[in-house]
């Protein structure tokens, strides 16, 4: 059975939306590169619930992930913690 993922949408305006799905590909090197095609798309694109939503990237502020690829695109930054700045 793939393994669930979730993914946490936050949109400029301060709304969200989450989303349950399955592992898409257990192939590492076909996900780095999915990752990599998404980042270069002008609409997030989620098919589910019988619908398809499509999300400007424009109005996207982040996007979070979990858990996280064991591959990751070369450009991603690991291991990191966010930290309180005051």
């Amino acid at each position: 059975m793939a393994q669930q993922r979730n993914m946490i949408i936050n949109f400029m305006d301060g709304t969200k939306i989450a989303y349950d799905y399955p592992q898409q590909s257990s192939d590492e090197m076909q996900m780095i590169k999915r990752i990599e095609s998404i980042m270069e798309k002008q609409f997030l694109s989620i098919e589910g619930d019988g619908t398809i939503h499509l999300y400007p990237v424009c109005n996207i502020k982040s996007i979070q992930v979990h858990p996280v690829p064991e591959k990751l695109p070369e450009s991603v930054i690991r291991g990191a913690h966010s930290v309180d700045l005051y």
